[in-house]
């Protein structure tokens, strides 16, 4: 098993001291003392980096949320009188509302 140190990781993350500090603190990143140096795990680190990954999100949500904008697009066309079709945009996306999502 290997170890980094916590301005290791700092380095990695681009972030500063304290705040690995902070997380080892908190509990998000889990880190072991030998005397009096804090070590962290590559394994914990692994563990830390997977829980706070920002997941992609699927093709098909982010191209039906295109659909959507461009079908209100084409129904109501660019909005310029959005006040006079306003019951009519919102009846709109209540009937559709499983697919629309802004």
């Amino acid at each position: 098993m290997r170890f980094m140190t916590i301005d290791s990781v700092a380095e990695n993350l681009a972030v500063k001291r304290r705040t690995v500090e902070r997380l080892i603190k908190s509990g998000q990143l889990q880190a072991i003392k030998v005397n009096r140096m804090i070590r962290i795990s590559e394994e914990s680190y692994k563990v830390f980096i997977s829980r706070n990954a920002i997941r992609n999100v699927d093709q098909n949500q982010a191209f039906n949320r295109h659909s959507t904008f461009d079908s209100l697009m084409k129904h109501f066309g660019s909005c310029s009188n959005a006040k006079d079709d306003y019951e009519e945009i919102l009846n709109y996306i209540k009937e559709n509302r499983t697919e629309a999502e802004f």
